[in-house]
């Protein structure tokens, strides 16, 4: 959609604390949660956290969804879009944690999101809402009645940070979203949260979808990531439909291009 692509703003969907999620009794995997995440363009990728039992914790979750956004009933519009450019160039969004934007989403049940889930209503700020002096609320002056994420369809990639059955990577590790973005992939703790957008050889690139992205001579560890203006040979995989090895589709030699949002270590 050439507006999305005209105006590449970033958004942070935050989660509230471990001790609030304890609190409010957000404790079991099916029991709805504020669920925070990052949206990049018409993407939602969702923040998790790790847990020693996390099939008792909702957010022990790495995930992607593609939504469109809704003012009120109908869907955001051009000029909608062009309020978040504005915005964006106000002198005192500067100021603003990663130039972000930032959502208090209303409880749901995350891995329903995209089935009996279709639509999440959230308030939205400029800057990060938990920090203060860092945000401002701008809910009505984006939408005329609320904001709501709606999803297209059910996740893209989506699993649990269970470290009974998963493993670190030897090698850092990625996954592909959004044709030209990349996520660090998450399995056990502590790692951090990683967003970057990336080329080929100064040209654009069309990365599939869900795809793993293997650059084989970094470590995978919470303090490797990739870093701006890097130039790394990597590896694309496919990951397969039941459990085996992944197929390698080709090799390529990615550039970052930007840093879309970095949260140094989650435990």
């Amino acid at each position: 959609m050439k507006s999305l692509m005209t105006f590449p703003f970033f958004f942070l969907v935050c989660t509230v604390g471990a001790a609030e999620h304890v609190t409010h009794g957000h404790l079991e995997a099916d029991r709805a949660a504020a669920h925070g995440g990052v949206l990049v363009e018409n993407y939602y990728y969702h923040l998790p956290m790790f847990a020693q039992k996390p099939l008792e914790n909702p957010h022990t979750y790495q995930g992607v969804w593609k939504v469109h956004y809704k003012d009120g009933r109908l869907n955001v519009t051009k000029a909608t879009l062009l309020k978040f450019s504005q915005e964006r160039a106000k002198a005192d969004f500067k100021k603003f944690l990663f130039g972000i934007f930032t959502v208090d989403p209303q409880p749901f049940v995350l891995d329903q999101f995209g089935s009996s889930v279709a639509e999440v209503s959230a308030k939205l700020f400029a800057g990060h809402f938990e920090v203060r002096g860092q945000h401002r609320d701008i809910t009505s002056e984006i939408a005329s009645t609320q904001f709501a994420l709606e999803a297209d369809g059910p996740p893209l990639l989506l699993h649990r940070l269970d470290p009974t059955k998963l493993i670190r990577p030897k090698s850092l590790t990625y996954f592909a979203f959004g044709g030209k973005y990349l996520a660090k992939w998450l399995t056990v703790g502590p790692d951090s949260d990683h967003i970057v957008e990336v080329e080929v050889a100064g040209a654009p690139v069309n990365l599939k979808d869900g795809v793993q992205v293997v650059f084989k001579a970094i470590p995978h560890s919470s303090s490797d990531f990739l870093k701006v203006g890097g130039t790394e040979d990597a590896e694309i995989l496919e990951l397969p439909v039941e459990s085996g090895q992944p197929a390698v589709l080709e090799s390529v030699r990615l550039r970052v291009v930007s840093q879309v949002f970095k949260n140094d270590v989650l435990e």
